[in-house]
C-alpha cells in the first residue's frame, strides 16, 4: 500500500486486511475438506508407506489431485504465512484457527505428509504461538501439544500419512488435550493401548542419523543442531566410503540438509559448512546447497573452519594449509601434522588459535595469520579447546598418563596432575575452569583456580562412554547401561538420568543450556528439552528391567518376570497386579499350560517354581538344568531348556521324566521350546536348528530342521502336521513334519489356526522387529507380504514381549508394561 502513488482509498489494499482475509478463506477450506482418509486408501493400503499405499490402491497422480486440490494443497501449506501479518484481533479469523486447531490438526498433518510438505508444519505451529496473547487457553495448549506430537512422531508420520493415528496418536500422553481431543480418530485402528505415557517427557525426538554418531554440536545462537559421521576407513585406509553430515531444527529435531563427503568443518552459526572428497573442498550454505570450491594438492585428511573466514586442512602428505576461504587465498602452509592417538585440527571458537597433532604433541598457532605460537607437549592425548578459546586440556591415553590446561594466549602450562590412572574420556566447562575425566569405575572432577588444577569430587560410576557440560556447569554423563546421568556441580548432586538405549558416543548441550543431545554407534540420536526434566522432584531409582513375559491362551493372566528376581501375576481385565513375589537373582523363563491354570517361573540356576493361577499358591518347585533359558507346559508334562540341556518333568507327580544331556543336543546358544497339547512331541529351538523330542522315549532324532536366522517362538498346529516358527525379526518358517520340508515366510493358512496369534476379523497380526524398530505387522488377505500396523515409538525400549489370541504384551527396559487390546469392532 503506497497512498503517495494511490490517492483513491477505495482503491488502497492494506496488507493486514488482505493477509486478514487470505488467512480466513484458507481456515473455510481446511475447515471444509480436511478429514481422516482424506485418499479413501483401503485396510492394506491405509497402513503403508504413503508411496507403497498410493500403488496398492492404484492412485494416480490425476486422482491425488482430485482428492487434495491446488486450493487445498495452498490453505494447508501457506495459512500460516497470511496469519503472521494478519489482524488476530479479527473474530472470523481466530474463529477459523480455533475450529481448524480443535477439529483438524490431525488431518493438516496427513495431507502435509501425503503433499510430501510435513516440515512445514513445525513453522507453522510456532508462529502462531508466538502470537497468541493467552498461554494458559485451550488454544494454545493444542498447539503446544501439536508441537511436541509432531517433533516426536514426525518420522513415522512423514513415512505413512494414517499413522498419524494409527501409531502416533495412540501412544501420545494420556493427559495431553490433543489425546483427549483427537483420541475419537483411533476407532479406526486394529489395537487399543494401555500403559502408554500419560505427560510429555523431556524427549523432544528420536532422530536417525543413519550411521554411526562421531560428534554432535550446537549452533552457537542453539537454534541448530549437526551430527556427523566422517569417513574414518577412508582416512586411515586410503577407502572411498563418504561419510555425512545432518543439520537439523534444535527445537523440533526436524531435519533440515544432508551433506557428503569424508571430512567436514563448519562455521559456529552453521552458515557455511565445508566438506571434502579426495583433494576436493566443497562450501555448503545450511539448506545444503553448494556454493564455492577450493583444489587442494593431494588429499584432505581432516577439514577446520573459523568464523574469521579461515579454513584449514591436514593433506596426506603431513602438511597443514591455512587460507582465507572467501577469496581461496593460500595463507601459509607448514609440515609437522602427525596423528599420536587421536589426530586433531581445530581452531577456537573465536577463530583466534588454530591446533593440529603434532610429533610433540600439539601445535598451536595463530588463527588468523598461521604464526607459530607453541608446541605443547601432550602425546597420544584427548584434546579439547574451551568454548571461549582460553584453554586447551589435554588427557594422556597411557595408565600413567597425565591430565594438563594450557593457556592458548600464551601456549603456556596453566598446570598439570601426573599420574591420573587410565582415563579414557575428557570433557570441560565452557570457560576452562571445570575438567571432568572418566576411567571404566569413576568420574573424576577437577577445578583451575589461581592456575592450579586440584580433584574436587569423584563420583562412582561405571561405563562411561561421554561427558558433556552445559553453561551453568551442569554435567551430563553417558554410560553404558544406566542412561544419561546428569549432576550438578554446584549442588553436589544428580538430579535426574534420561533414558538411553547403546553406546552414547557423542553428547552435547546447546549453548543456551535449553537442549541436550546425544547420539549412538547404531546411528540414532536422542534429543531432550532441560525444561522437561524435573530437577526438584526425587532422583528416581534406576528401573528393574523386564526379562520375560506370558500370556495366558485365553489372555486373563499375565505373568512378568524382573531382572531382580521378582514374578508377577496379572489380570488383564480388569488390569491389575494380582501378587509379586521375589525368590532368585534373576528369572529367564514363564509359561502357562495351555488351560491356564498352571504357571512356571524359571531362573539362571534352574530352580523351577509352578503356581496355582487361581489362588496363586506354590504347586511345586522343580531343579532342572542351569543355565535355564526356556519353559513350555502342556496339559502333563513340562519342558525345560537350559545351556546344560534339557529336562522332562511330569506335571501330576513332580517327577523327572527324562534328561537330555547337551552332549547329546546340537551345539549353539538355545533360543525356546514348546511342546504339543497333548504331551506327545516337544520341540528346541537352536541358533542353528530345531529338534523334535518323541517325550515318552526321550530321543531328538525324530526330525531336524536347519535354520539360518534365530527362533523366538515354536508352536505346533492343533494336528501336528506343522512347527511353525517365529524368527525373532517376526518372520515365519513353517517345518512339515510329515515330509521333513521348509516353507519361508508367514502362511495364512497356518498363522490363523496358531492359538498365540491375535485374530483381528480373521486378519493375523504379529510383533516384529527390524532396523532397531519394533511394529506390529498384519497379513491380509489378497495381499502376499504383512503390513505394519501399528509402530511401537522408538524411545518405548521393547524388552520381552508375548502374544495371546487377542492382545499383545510388551515389557519394557524401565519395567513399564504396555497392552495393544485387539478392538473387537472393524470400521472399514
Amino acid at each position: 500500500m503506497d497512498q503517495a502513488r494511490c490517492k483513491d482509498p477505495c482503491l488502497r489494499i492494506d496488507p493486514k486486511i488482505g493477509h486478514t482475509q487470505i488467512a480466513t478463506c484458507c481456515f473455510k477450506i481446511t475447515n471444509k475438506h480436511l478429514k481422516y482418509n482424506i485418499l479413501g486408501l483401503g485396510d492394506a493400503a491405509r497402513y503403508m508407506s504413503n508411496e507403497e499405499g498410493l500403488k496398492k490402491d492404484g492412485i494416480t497422480d490425476e486422482q491425488l489431485q482430485e482428492k487434495i486440490p491446488q486450493h487445498l494443497r495452498y490453505a494447508s501449506v501457506y495459512w500460516a504465512n497470511h496469519f503472521e501479518v494478519a489482524d488476530i484481533e479479527d473474530t472470523g479469523l481466530m474463529n477459523g484457527l480455533e475450529k481448524f486447531v480443535d477439529e483438524h490438526t490431525l488431518h493438516w498433518f496427513e495431507v502435509l505428509s501425503l503433499i510430501g510438505n510435513l516440515d512445514s508444519a513445525h513453522r507453522a505451529i510456532r508462529a502462531v504461538m508466538k502470537l497468541l496473547k493467552s498461554t494458559s487457553s485451550d488454544l494454545h495448549r493444542l498447539l503446544s501439544d501439536a508441537l511436541r506430537f509432531i517433533s516426536k512422531f514426525y518420522g513415522m508420520i512423514n513415512r505413512s500419512a494414517l499413522h498419524t493415528y494409527h501409531s502416533a496418536l495412540p501412544f501420545s500422553p494420556t493427559d495431553s488435550l490433543l489425546y483427549r481431543r483427537y483420541i475419537k480418530e483411533a476407532r479406526h485402528n486394529i489395537f487399543g493401548i494401555e500403559g502408554g505415557p500419560k505427560k510429555w517427557d523431556a524427549l523432544v525426538a528420536i532422530l536417525s542419523h543413519g550411521e554411526g554418531v562421531d560428534a554432535i554440536k550446537f549452533s552457537l545462537e542453539s537454534a541448530l543442531l549437526v551430527s556427523f559421521s566422517e569417513s574414518e576407513e577412508y582416512v586411515n585406509n586410503g577407502m572411498s566410503n563418504p561419510g555425512k553430515l545432518k543439520i537439523w531444527d534444535a527445537a523440533m529435531g526436524t531435519p533440515i540438509s544432508t551433506i557428503t563427503g569424508h571430512t567436514f568443518a563448519f562455521t559456529d552459526d552453521f552458515s557455511t559448512v565445508a566438506s571434502s572428497l579426495d583433494n576436493i573442498i566443497t562450501y555448503y550454505n545450511v539448506n545444503g546447497s553448494a556454493g564455492g570450491m577450493l583444489t587442494t594438492p593431494s588429499t584432505i585428511h581432516k577439514l577446520a573452519l573459523s568464523e574469521s573466514s579461515r579454513v584449514a586442512a591436514v593433506l596426506s602428505d603431513g602438511t597443514v594449509w591455512l587460507w582465507d576461504s572467501r577469496n581461496a587465498e593460500l595463507i601459509c602452509s607448514f609440515d609437522g601434522f602427525k596423528t599420536i592417538g587421536w589426530s586433531w585440527l581445530e581452531f577456537s571458537r573465536t577463530g583466534s588459535r588454530l591446533a593440529y597433532s603434532s610429533a610433540i604433541g600439539v601445535t598451536l598457532r595463530d588463527g588468523i595469520s598461521g604464526r607459530f605460537i607453541a608446541d605443547l607437549p601432550c602425546e597420544k592425548t584427548h584434546k579439547l579447546f574451551s568454548d571461549d578459546g582460553s584453554r586447551i586440556v589435554s588427557l594422556s591415553l597411557s595408565y600413567y598418563g597425565g591430565l594438563a590446561l594450557w593457556n592458548t594466549e600464551s601456549g603456556g602450562l596453566v598446570d598439570a596432575v601426573r599420574d591420573v590412572d587410565a582415563q579414557h574420556h575428557l570433557a570441560i566447562s565452557a570457560n576452562g575452569s571445570l575438567l571432568a575425566t572418566a576411567d571404566e569405575y569413576k568420574v573424576t572432577l577437577w577445578s583451575e583456580n589461581r592456575d592450579h588444577l586440584a580433584k574436587i569430587e569423584v563420583l562412582e560410576i561405571q561405563d562411561t562412554w561421554s561427558m558433556a557440560f552445559s553453561v551453568d556447569n551442569l554435567l551430563a554423563i553417558g554410560t553404558e547401561d544406566s542412561g544419561i546421568k546428569l549432576y550438578n556441580t554446584n549442588t553436589h548432586s544428580f538430579i535426574s538420568t534420561l533414558s538411553f538405549t547403546g553406546f552414547p558416543v557423542a553428547l552435547a548441550f546447546s549453548p543456551d543450556g535449553a537442549h541436550v543431545a546425544c547420539g549412538n554407534t547404531d546411528g540414532n540420536m536422542h534429543l531432550w528439552d532441560m525444561q522437561g526434566i524435573d530437577a526438584s522432584s526425587p532422583l528416581s531409582k534406576k528401573p528393574t528391567r523386564i526379562t520375560a513375559m506370558a500370556l495366558s491362551r485365553d489372555c486373563s493372566q499375565l505373568a512378568c518376570a524382573f531382572a531382580d528376581g521378582t514374578v508377577e501375576l496379572w489380570e488383564t481385565s480388569p488390569t491389575k497386579c494380582r501378587t509379586a513375589s521375589r525368590w532368585c537373582d534373576r528369572v529367564s523363563a514363564v509359561g502357562f499350560g495351555p488351560d491356564g491354570r498352571l504357571f512356571a517361573s524359571g531362573s539362571d540356576d534352574g530352580t523351577i517354581k509352578l503356581w496355582n493361577v487361581g489362588d496363586v499358591s506354590l504347586y511345586g518347585t522343580l531343579i532342572a538344568s542351569g543355565g535355564l533359558e526356556a519353559v513350555a507346559l502342556s496339559g502333563g508334562v513340562l519342558v525345560a531348556a537350559g545351556k546344560d540341556g534339557v529336562t522332562l518333568w511330569s506335571l501330576d507327580t513332580l517327577s523327572l521324566i527324562h534328561t537330555l544331556k547337551a552332549s547329546r543336543l546340537p551345539s549353539g546358544s538355545l533360543m525356546s521350546s514348546t511342546i504339543s497339547d497333548d504331551s506327545d512331541l516337544a520341540a528346541i529351538a537352536f541358533d542353528k536348528g530345531v529338534h523334535l523330542v518323541d517325550v515318552m522315549n526321550g530321543t531328538t532324532a525324530i526330525a531336524t530342521f536347519t535354520v539360518s536366522y534365530g527362533i523366538r517362538k515354536l508352536t505346533f498346529l492343533p494336528d501336528k502336521t506343522q512347527l511353525v516358527a517365529q524368527i525373532y525379526n517376526g518372520d515365519f518358517q513353517s517345518f512339515n513334519l510329515i515330509n521333513n520340508s521348509i516353507a519361508n515366510g508367514p502362511t495364512l493358512e497356518h498363522l490363523i489356526q496358531l492359538p498365540d496369534t491375535p485374530l483381528w476379523h480373521g486378519v493375523p497380526v504379529w510383533l516384529c522387529w527390524a532396523s532397531g524398530e519394533h511394529y506390529v505387522a498384519a497379513l491380509f488377505p489378497q495381499h502376499q507380504t504383512p503390513v505394519p500396523v501399528l509402530w511401537i515409538p522408538s524411545d518405548i525400549s521393547v524388552m520381552a514381549w508375548a502374544q495371546g489370541s487377542s492382545m499383545i504384551a510388551l515389557g519394557c527396559d524401565d519395567g513399564r508394561i504396555i497392552l495393544l487390546r485387539l478392538r473387537t469392532s472393524h470400521l472399514g
